[in-house]
């Protein structure tokens, strides 16, 4: 029922069929619906008045932070194709200075977890799942560097969205050389306790990968015909 929310099948302000008619809808029982309907209550995306039905609240009020409202939502704004970038650009706002910071607070129990996640995207070669297992651990133990709960919380709800992104980028060859060559340069550099250059490693390394993905989105929608 978020897709159908999310998708504007019941835009905010509108209320929703019974639960009869919903099941009949979806192929499901209403025990089902009524258990949607209870989970995007709790959510802030419907509002249930008793004697009047059940309303779609304002995107607005919905929960800020849920990742599988993000992922809907996002999906719906921007298309799926489009969420890649935007994640990228959403990780340089963070990922950038949180890189600086753990390149000055780095312990030397960081730089083991920092270092085995390297190597371990380097020894994967061309199993996927181990790379990205191994990226995400990478970026996990830069931000564990920090010691700063609020700035993990912050990254925390689109997590599994970032997963699902590297997932997909990491189908190419070339994306996966320069992820570990970046990954090496983030890694000396905070080893190195060079906020700077740590912080530059960071942004180049997202730069990058924004410029992999416009190079083979736009090489998968519109190279067949060249």
């Amino acid at each position: 029922m978020i897709d159908d929310v999310a998708s504007g099948r019941f835009p905010p302000g509108s209320m929703l069929p019974s639960e009869a008619e919903l099941a009949e809808q979806e192929q499901v029982s209403r025990l089902t619906i009524r258990e949607a309907i209870a989970v995007l209550r709790t959510k802030r995306v419907l509002e249930v008045k008793h004697g009047r039905g059940t309303t779609v609240n304002p995107v607005s009020e919905w929960s800020p932070f849920d990742p599988a409202l993000l992922a809907a939502r996002s999906e719906d704004l921007i298309g799926a194709s489009a969420l890649p970038r935007k994640l990228i650009e959403a990780r340089r706002l963070v990922e950038v200075g949180v890189a600086e910071l753990a390149a000055a607070r780095r312990s030397e129990d960081d730089l083991k977890a920092l270092r085995a996640a390297h190597t371990r995207m380097k020894e994967a070669e061309d199993n996927v799942e181990a790379i990205v297992d191994a990226d995400v651990a990478f970026h996990q133990a830069v931000m564990s560097s920090v010691g700063n709960a609020f700035i993990a919380a912050l990254f925390d709800p689109i997590k599994q969205l970032v997963w699902d992104a590297r997932r997909q980028t990491k189908e190419y060859p070339d994306i996966r050389v320069h992820a570990i060559a970046a990954h090496g340069r983030i890694l000396r550099a905070i080893q190195d306790r060079d906020p700077e250059a740590a912080r530059w490693a960071m942004h180049e390394h997202l730069i990058q990968t924004e410029k992999d993905l416009d190079e083979h989105f736009h090489r998968d929608v519109d190279g067949d015909e060249e």
